[in-house]
């Protein structure tokens, strides 16, 4: 959800959450930090629209929400403390995160591989486990990721998650999804997911690629303003080598970054850690220490 200025629940209350501000809005309703009177900390609050203003779909999406984000219990996937009613209001409790999204860190340019090496290591550790819990979040992209000062990355908004059976689908390629409608955000979402078939783990996969290029290179994968252009690019053309915009980003970390975003999903990795993996590599050749992830020095305070 993008920020916005009205806040038009600001300085009342949900049950027991005092509402403080309004940390963003969109079609189907506003996110705010609210303090929780009786466990004495912020929280996150995603209300609905009231029903004479909210369509039937924006609730079953909020239900979905909720549902897919019981499943998933990681360090890295903002967690979820409640979903009820309120006053003809549909509301889902979460954690507040602080800090900044990697879209507002994006405003101040390209991230150090190093960094954009931690980052996707944490997201695809987060993907993980919602992976484990046979939940596609469908929506990954800078907006929807948060890091706070410590470089502790958090995986926002499942809004548009997919709860998939116990077994992943295995004609994902050919068949085309019966419960949901085509959804996401266009740069980041993978061809199979714009061509509105079923979609596994190696969606999300391929919307991590589209992520990391644009942290590492400052620029989209996708970078085409019009509808019919960037359409024809996410399904018919390879991005720009991301060492165009920096020679300095290893062939090796452009080889990774390619197969993420491998038009044909049976190219991709198969699995978050896989890819985690590759990164870990590339993070090692890049000089980090450790277990690959470099010390964290926030410069938005």
């Amino acid at each position: 959800m993008d920020a916005v200025q009205e806040p038009a629940l600001t300085g009342g209350r949900i049950s027991r959450y005092a509402i403080v501000d309004l940390i963003g809005a969109g079609g189907m309703g506003e996110v705010y930090r609210a303090h929780d009177d009786t466990l004495g900390r912020d929280v996150a609050i995603k209300v609905l629209r009231l029903p004479s203003t909210a369509h039937g779909d924006d609730r079953r999406r909020l239900a979905l929400e909720a549902r897919a984000l019981s499943r998933v219990n990681h360090p890295h996937v903002a967690g979820i403390y409640d979903f009820f009613s309120d006053a003809g209001r549909d509301v889902l409790v979460m954690e507040f995160v602080p800090g900044m999204t990697l879209k507002e860190l994006l405003a101040h340019g390209p991230l150090p591989l190093e960094h954009v090496v931690r980052l996707g290591r944490q997201i695809l550790d987060g993907l993980g486990a919602a992976h484990d819990a046979h939940v596609v979040h469908r929506d990954i992209k800078p907006a929807n990721v948060k890091v706070t000062s410590s470089g502790r990355l958090k995986i926002l908004d499942f809004g548009l998650a997919q709860v998939l059976p116990t077994a992943w689908p295995t004609s994902h390629a050919t068949t085309r999804s019966e419960n949901l409608s085509l959804a996401g955000t266009l740069p980041y979402m993978s061809p199979e997911q714009l061509r509105g078939l079923q979609t596994d783990q190696r969606s999300d996969i391929f919307s991590v690629g589209a992520v990391l290029y644009e942290l590492a290179t400052g620029c989209r994968a996708f970078p085409q303003r019009q509808v019919a252009q960037l359409i024809d690019a996410v399904l018919n053309r390879d991005p720009l080598p991301a060492s165009s915009f920096d020679a300095r980003l290893p062939r090796a970390f452009e080889r990774v970054l390619a197969r993420a975003m491998a038009k044909d999903a049976t190219a991709r990795y198969a699995t978050a850690a896989e890819y985690a993996q590759a990164l870990r590599k590339i993070g090692e050749v890049a000089g980090a220490s450790g277990n690959g992830l470099p010390v964290w020095t926030p410069w938005w305070r």
